[in-house]
């Protein structure tokens, strides 16, 4: 399993609490809740049926923290223009490295991207202009409804995509190789 820019973020903010040498166990214990949550957890399965399991990041926020409760987040980037954030408070067996189950309920946030602009080094970053925060019932609503994002009133356009973002989701999603941090 390889690591999103976004998860090694997460997970290096683990290692403020973290004694020295345990850089290795914190990451295979947070991929193993992911995995194992992926499969039995709601939500990653939801995604994953909606969005393709490859065009999802599924990652643990405030893994290992003492002080914040750790939240699953599945992201994914859809119709050439959009982000989609799931996130979900959960609680982990830290002994086990296993997914325990939600410890509230889930938030939707789609961000509609309408440019992209290229820093003079090449990094992409996204000009974003509409918002929507989804609560769990109306997930449940769209889930229902087979994807139709009218039922949950989000006005998606599915056949203008914005320029260059695929080339942004790329920058996002580059994937880092396990070996760099062993």
């Amino acid at each position: 399993m390889k690591l999103s820019k976004i998860a090694v973020a997460i997970i290096l903010g683990v290692l403020f609490f973290c004694s020295s040498g345990c850089f290795v166990d914190v990451i295979k214990c947070h991929d193993k809740v992911v995995r194992d949550a992926v499969t039995r957890f709601r939500f990653p399965k939801e995604m994953n049926s909606f969005f393709g399991a490859t065009n999802i990041d599924h990652f643990i926020s405030n893994f290992g923290s003492p002080n914040h409760i750790a939240t699953w987040d599945s992201t994914t980037f859809f119709a050439g223009r959009y982000r989609l954030s799931l996130q979900v408070p959960i609680l982990i067996d830290y002994k086990k490295c296993s997914f325990i189950g939600a410890a509230g309920k889930a938030v939707v946030y789609i961000h509609e991207v309408t440019g992209i602009e290229f820093s003079k080094s090449g990094l992409a970053g996204a000009i974003e202009d509409g918002q929507w925060i989804l609560t769990q019932d109306d997930w449940d609503t769209f889930v229902r409804s087979k994807g139709d994002w009218a039922k949950v009133k989000v006005p998606i356009l599915t056949n203008a995509p914005v320029k260059d973002f695929d080339k942004f989701v790329k920058q996002i999603r580059k994937d880092f190789s396990r070996t760099d941090y062993q």
